[in-house]
């Protein structure tokens, strides 16, 4: 996840428009009046840095360095509006509430922002009237307010637009496999057709024929030979036909994993798979694919990683899926009807689901599957 460009370019036109009348200050040839003025070109430059350095890159909520660079930018504002609380400097705290949507929890944010206002408020205590400053406090919760709304609404669309993706390409693995799935029961069909009825009526032709040869004479006799000769010919071509059809197929899992994660934007997702992957049992593939399907979505909504790892590997007897991330991990958890669902699935065919988590370590998760005879 990063910071939208219309959260960057508001940030920097907010600063620019407000350290304008610093920069004037300087280029003229008098003294500046203003004693404060090394102390608010100071500001203006700590709060554009740790903007920057709050913002630059990939996102994660309630990351300590972000975090910290928000409370200097936040401090900075206020410092800024403490050595002028009459001027329009007080814009530079609207950007600091947009970004703590990105940056915080929504609660934490919130917080920071009753935070800032606190501060805020005491500061044009200071310097006006009872009643101004309360209405001055009161006007720039609103802005506050506002740049969290956006916020809010910034990072609700990076999150739908992520969905999406996940749940598209979770969509196209799916259609694969099913279409593969759906072949296989397909050329079953048609094996079973052909030997009920091809099968049935050419031995039915083969026994009359075998007849017809006892009771025919001469030239006839001749041609019905041939033709019980070409009948059985045909039943056994008919019957290495059926049974080459009836050869199970296994189906190309690792194609279908593939698709799913690479329509994943983020987190990277880092897959590792046995070649092909063929899996017979299409009952099987089918839990296997859940199982990847549901850890991915489980880092996607919830761990706030950068990478997940997953590895698919046959094991003695069986068939293993391990997977992890870096996310922030947490230090007890209550499994949620996916992981519930995965536990059941596996424990139907006798596999076994294993959930690890440390608070800073990201999720483990170890998923154990027997392997049928011929299942692969």
């Amino acid at each position: 996840m990063r910071a939208p460009w219309p959260l960057h370019l508001a940030a920097v036109v907010t600063w620019a428009v407000v350290a304008v009348p610093i920069v004037v200050l300087l280029a003229v040839s008098e003294p500046v009046a203003d004693p404060f003025w090394p102390l608010r070109g100071a500001l203006f430059v700590a709060w554009i840095l740790a903007y920057a350095a709050a913002t630059r890159g990939d996102l994660r909520r309630d990351e300590p360095r972000r975090v910290a660079f928000l409370v200097v930018q936040a401090a900075s504002a206020l410092g800024v509006v403490w050595t002028a609380p009459r001027t329009d400097d007080v814009a530079l705290i609207f950007p600091v509430a947009a970004e703590a949507m990105f940056l915080l929890r929504p609660r934490r944010a919130v917080l920071l922002v009753a935070a800032q206002t606190a501060v805020l408020g005491a500061i044009y205590a200071t310097a006006m009237e009872p009643i101004q400053a309360a209405i001055a406090t009161v006007c720039v919760l609103g802005g506050e307010i506002f740049g969290l709304g956006a916020g809010h609404l910034a990072m609700s669309e990076v999150h739908a637009r992520q969905d999406l993706a996940r749940v598209h390409a979770q969509l196209q693995a799916t259609q694969g496999l099913l279409a593969q799935s759906v072949r296989e029961a397909e050329r079953v069909r048609i094996t079973r057709d052909v030997h009920d009825t091809l099968g049935h009526h050419l031995t039915a032709l083969s026994v009359n024929l075998e007849v017809a040869t006892h009771l025919s004479e001469g030239k006839a006799a001749e041609h019905v030979a041939q033709a019980h000769a070409l009948a059985k010919r045909l039943l056994a071509d008919v019957r290495d036909v059926v049974g080459a059809l009836r050869e199970e197929r296994a189906l190309d899992l690792g194609r279908a994993l593939t698709t799913m994660v690479a329509g994943i934007p983020q987190p990277a997702i880092h897959l590792t798979l046995p070649p092909g992957l063929p899996i017979a049992d299409a009952a099987l593939a089918h839990t296997v694919f859940r199982c990847v399907q549901e850890i991915v979505t489980n880092t996607v909504r919830h761990a706030h990683a950068r990478n997940l790892w997953i590895d698919v590997r046959h094991a003695p007897g069986g068939l293993v899926v391990e997977a992890r991330d870096d996310g922030r991990g947490a230090s007890g958890y209550a499994p949620g009807h996916g992981l519930t669902g995965m536990g059941e699935r596996l424990r139907e065919r006798g596999g076994s689901l294993v959930v690890a988590s440390h608070p800073g370590r990201g999720f483990e998760v170890r998923a154990t599957l027997p392997l049928p005879e011929g299942a692969r």
